[in-house]
């Protein structure tokens, strides 16, 4: 499963054939020029996220020698959100690597069936039940839709990774650009690493974004979330049966919705979502 299905015939993979080199795949050269330690990669990756590992796999898969920097002491092992993965997005990240769907269906949940509550202004409560959720998505899509833990999805993408190519513990302070390469330097350290390329994907609070757009802020999308993965045993099994994922909305003002979703591996997603899209639009200047 390491070569890709086809060859990318697009204008960036000409850039690629011609600026990166297949023979070093998955090294980091390293140089030495007085005390300070240079890193070089063609193409470095910043942040190592779901978005930042399932790029480096694409990479891998492509013949290109990259590497992963990220901020975290180490990848995750318990996270407070989850992923539903719809069959378009499990086709996309088979794209990616063909082992990653079944991976995700190991360590998460097929949704199978549907649960919601409709409650109004003036209190009527109407449910919608779909059993066969499933069933339709199998026969629509050929594949059901799939619950993940946010970092369960990054320990499956970071499994199928070289060993030692994600690394951890460097967080990015600044970059420079060059006229054939960039230049990255980290909170902490001397060295630095100058590749070919660099790809920020290090998130909401880039680092990147800051340096290139220092007026730029983060704008209030209008919704307050409370959400926490929590042990399904620890549930009413009534209120939570397996393989669902089960709504309560009202559509009054303001307007709330509460989650319960299988996540998997013993695991239930919740979530209280309140929407204020006045407060939004005020805060945003729109």
């Amino acid at each position: 499963s390491g070569s890709p299905p086809h060859k990318d015939d697009t204008a960036w993979g000409e850039i690629c054939q011609q600026k990166f080199s297949p023979t070093n795949q998955n090294q980091v050269r390293a140089t030495v020029k007085g005390n300070i330690a240079t890193e070089e990669v063609d193409v470095a990756i910043v942040g190592g996220g779901l978005v930042g590992l399932a790029l480096a796999i694409g990479l891998t898969r492509a013949g290109i020698n990259c590497a992963v920097y990220e901020r975290a002491p180490q990848l995750r092992s318990v996270s407070q959100g989850i992923l539903a993965v719809k069959p378009i997005g499990m086709q996309a990240l088979e794209d990616i690597h063909p082992d990653i769907p079944n991976r995700v269906v190991e360590v998460g949940c097929e949704r199978l069936r549907s649960m919601r509550t409709d409650v109004d202004a003036e209190g009527n409560v109407k449910d919608v039940v779909n059993e066969n959720l499933g069933v339709e998505d199998e026969a629509k899509y050929g594949r059901k839709r799939v619950g993940i833990t946010w970092h369960n999805m990054q320990q499956v993408l970071a499994s199928l990774l070289p060993p030692g190519m994600v690394k951890t513990g460097r967080s990015l302070s600044s970059f420079e650009e060059g006229e054939d390469s960039v230049t990255l330097r980290f909170e902490g350290e001397e060295a630095t690493v100058r590749c070919n390329v660099a790809l920020m994907c290090d998130g909401v609070f880039s680092t990147a974004r800051t340096q290139l757009f220092p007026e730029d802020k983060v704008v209030y999308f209008g919704q307050l979330n409370w959400g926490s993965v929590v042990r399904t045993d620890s549930l009413p099994p009534a209120i939570h049966p397996p393989n669902a994922v089960r709504y309560c909305q009202y559509s009054g003002e303001p307007k709330w919705m509460a989650m319960l979703n299988d996540g998997g591996g013993g695991y239930t997603f919740f979530q209280l979502r309140i929407s204020d899209p006045e407060k939004a639009l005020a805060l945003s200047g729109n």
